[in-house]
């Protein structure tokens, strides 16, 4: 999925809007996606297509609901990635955490 703007063709939803993308997709705000996706000029697939590339399945968004947390793009402290954190004691990113 090409995340580029239709207009200009410059690159979007890089990084900035991931953490908007997750806080949205977490609370289960699909007007508040549409009107990102128009801010960004982008169509609703492109947003759809990087909240799974973040990681947002449809069990993890559930799990977050029924558990209150808020998932996070962090900065994993072994290896300097970012990663998305199901909470705020998840500070390694998963390959790091198995050769733990």
């Amino acid at each position: 999925m090409d995340f580029r703007s239709k207009s200009s063709g410059r690159l979007l939803l890089d990084g900035s809007c991931d953490q908007r993308i997750i806080d949205l997709t977490v609370a289960g705000d699909e007007h508040a996606l549409r009107g990102l996706s128009e801010a960004t000029g982008t169509d609703m697939a492109a947003v759809r297509a990087r909240a799974k590339v973040l990681g947002l399945t449809p069990s993890l968004v559930k799990n977050c609901r029924l558990a209150g947390t808020q998932p996070k793009i962090r900065y994993c402290l072994c290896c300097d990635t970012r990663f998305l954190s199901i909470s705020r004691h998840n500070r390694m990113c998963t390959r790091c955490a198995r050769r733990a």
